[in-house]
């Protein structure tokens, strides 16, 4: 599993049936917080990167992975017999990222933006799901990849429970990677 408190709860919510961690109750908390204290002893490592997860993968020492698309992409290129499980009964995670142009940073605000607008562009959308395994916000971009392409990266239609990682209270984040740091190391 990853080790990033964020990711490791958003399983653990979705486990124990909690959709929504915006307004996380005391026992939805614990209920993780139980669920994830029961799967520690299975997990051979909790992993900083994709490329962790890959190697442990390739090697035969993992067969199971909680992992973002990346990693599905990244097997997929060294030619490894790789699943993606996209809708499984407890749901998935999503999430968004974004780029962020901060105020009196260095660099050319032209070039900032000649960038995003790059990005932006709908040709960028197959870079992205091909080399990443990644959706993209151009939706006319998304709309051109054939349908194949984006089931084998994990990005065909879901039908069932969805957490998507939103913001969240920050008291309830610190209790969260508080907890998971006592669970990794046996508490």
């Amino acid at each position: 599993m990853p080790n990033a408190a964020d990711d490791v709860w958003a399983l653990a919510y979705l486990a124990t049936g909690v959709t929504d961690w915006t307004s996380v109750t005391e026992d939805q908390f614990q209920a993780a917080g139980d669920w994830l204290r029961k799967v520690h002893p299975g997990v051979r490592s909790y992993v900083n990167s994709s490329t962790e997860m890959v190697q442990m993968m390739m090697s035969g020492e993992v067969m199971v992975a909680w992992s973002w698309p990346d990693g599905v992409a990244l097997l997929h290129k060294e030619n490894f017999p790789v699943g993606y499980q996209r809708t499984p009964k407890e749901g998935v995670t999503t999430w968004f990222c974004g780029l962020v142009n901060l105020k009196n940073g260095q660099g050319s605000e032209d070039k900032a933006y000649d960038y995003v607008n790059a990005w932006m562009r709908p040709e960028a959308a197959a870079v992205l799901v091909g080399n990443v395994g990644y959706g993209h916000a151009n939706a006319e971009g998304m709309k051109a990849i054939d349908p194949a392409t984006l089931e084998k990266a994990g990005l065909s239609p879901i039908d069932g429970p969805t957490l998507p990682q939103l913001p969240f209270d920050l008291d309830l984040r610190d209790r969260q990677v508080a907890e998971f740091e006592k669970i990794k190391a046996g508490f």
